[in-house]
């Protein structure tokens, strides 16, 4: 860990978490005092494994270690919904966005978003933002198959996905959500001499677009990882082993926390989160069967684990798939509902190391 005052070089706010390989993403529960965080085994690999440890000191944990989701691919980039308490999984390999529920013996495991063969649909997913307040997920996806460079918004439970900003992208890095401003800060690169910082409203206005730092006229090279508190702007540079803060809006007055650091990986700024007793995902669940899903500041929409979807009685209920159609790749089986309106994974994905279905 680190200060974010420069000069003040005080650790020990978190316990040193050793035999990690390659981190690419991080995310934390401050209620529970639980760290998450994936990691690769070469630089480049997208099919990472996800980790968790306790900030206070413990073992580092396989997530899913004792549990079989049945997940095609593995979660590279990871968000922490703290009012619904699931945590966001972007997955390059499959190009999905998922959640899993981190409460409870059995997590449960919800697809949200995947390539649907239009420009709203995942690709390349490597970096997610929510806002759990109101109920809105962002991911910078570095597009391919049918799917441009893009941020892309959808609501939580994956509904109403759209196509947030894809105009003058180039290697999607990094994305970070201030909620307080109503701003996104987002990262590109396009080899060492075009990086860019740049920002825009969540309302999308291109007016509101504007870039802070870029590599014209500022010594950045590939910033990897972008934080934002109060009016400051925290970013991450591995080629120049340097983290660095810059005041908003215009990246001025820049001060240099970290330098001359190699194998800089990715950034996080903890802190406690506002949580709203109110809402009803903070209640029983929401009275959600699997997964209770914020749409709001005081709503919630109820979502059902792979292989279940809602009942048609009532929509905090689910029951398996009656009927279902089952495909057979490769590498795996799969299910899928008939139903327009639930067409999700009717079944555990089924597949097994070193085994192709023919």
């Amino acid at each position: 860990d680190l200060s974010l005052n420069n000069g003040n070089n005080s650790v020990g706010h978190l316990t040193p978490i050793v035999d990690l390989k390659i981190g690419k993403s991080m995310d934390y529960n401050s209620n529970e005092q639980i760290i998450y965080w994936t990691e690769v085994e070469n630089e480049g690999d997208m099919n990472a494994t996800l980790y968790s440890s306790n900030i206070g000191g413990g073992d580092k944990t396989n997530f899913f270690d004792e549990f079989d989701t049945g997940m095609v691919g593995s979660p590279y980039s990871i968000a922490f919904d703290w009012i619904g308490n699931n945590l966001y999984l972007a997955n390059v390999e499959a190009s999905t966005i998922e959640l899993v529920k981190t409460v409870g013996k059995q997590k449960k495991r919800m697809v949200l978003l995947t390539n649907d063969g239009t420009e709203k649909g995942v690709a390349k997913p490597v970096s997610l933002a929510l806002d759990p307040s109101n109920g809105k997920l962002y991911w910078f996806d570095q597009g391919g198959a049918g799917v441009p460079p893009k941020i892309g918004v959808a609501n939580m439970d994956g509904s109403e996905p759209k196509v947030f900003l894809k105009d003058n992208l180039t290697m999607p890095e990094f994305l970070t959500l201030h909620p307080e401003s109503g701003m996104i800060y987002f990262s590109t690169t396009f080899g060492t001499n075009n990086a860019k910082i740049e920002s825009i409203n969540t309302n999308g206005e291109i007016t509101s677009r504007r870039t802070i730092l870029s590599s014209n006229n500022n010594a950045i090279s590939k910033p990897v990882a972008l934080a934002v508190k109060d009016r400051r702007l925290y970013y991450m540079d591995p080629l120049h082993e340097k983290v660095v803060k810059v005041d908003l809006p215009n990246g001025d007055n820049p001060k240099t926390l970290l330098d001359n650091e190699p194998d800089l990986k990715t950034l996080k700024i903890y802190r406690k989160r506002p949580r709203s007793l109110s809402h009803p995902c903070q209640s029983n669940n929401g009275g959600c069967d699997h997964i209770c899903n914020p749409s709001g500041p005081k709503s919630r929409v109820c979502g059902c684990s792979v292989g279940f979807q809602k009942s048609k009685e009532t929509e905090t209920k689910c029951e398996p798939y009656k009927s279902f159609a089952i495909v057979s790749q490769l590498k795996m089986a799969r299910g899928f509902g008939l139903s327009e309106k639930q067409p999700g994974e009717a079944i555990m994905p089924i597949a097994g190391k070193g085994h192709n279905i023919l």
